[in-house]
C-alpha cells in the first residue's frame, strides 16, 4: 500500500506524544521482507532518503521524517512467527 498526500496523515509525521513533527509526503507499507528489499534498493539507486517506522511509538523523534524522506512503515508486517514457551522467546515481525 502507498499513501501519498500533500498533507500525509499526522500519525505518520508525529511521534506518539505529538512532540516531534515531520514533513514527509509519502508513506509505503510493505507486507514482506522482499517488498522492503525492493523499496530500499530503489531508494538507494535513486538517492532517496528513507525513515523506517515500526509501531511509531518512539518518544525521541527518531522515526520522524524531518527532511521530506519517504516513510517506510512496517506496521503491516505484524505476524508472530514463532513462540518458544520453554525458552520464553517470541519471534515477531517488525510491525508487532
Amino acid at each position: 500500500m502507498i499513501h501519498s498526500d500533500n498533507k500525509l496523515e499526522d500519525r505518520f509525521n508525529a511521534d506518539m506524544f505529538d512532540k516531534y513533527f515531520g514533513d514527509s509526503q509519502l508513506a509505503l507499507f510493505p507486507k514482506t521482507a522482499q517488498q522492503v528489499s525492493t523499496i530500499l534498493a530503489y531508494c538507494n539507486e535513486h538517492h532517496i532518503s528513507v525513515v523506517t517506522q515500526g509501531g511509531n511509538s518512539g518518544v525521541a523523534g527518531g522515526a520522524i521524517a524531518h527532511n521530506g524522506e519517504v516513510i517506510l512503515s512496517l506496521r503491516d508486517m505484524n505476524k508472530v512467527r514463532e513462540i518458544d514457551s520453554v525458552a520464553g522467546v517470541i519471534v515477531a515481525e517488525s510491525g508487532c
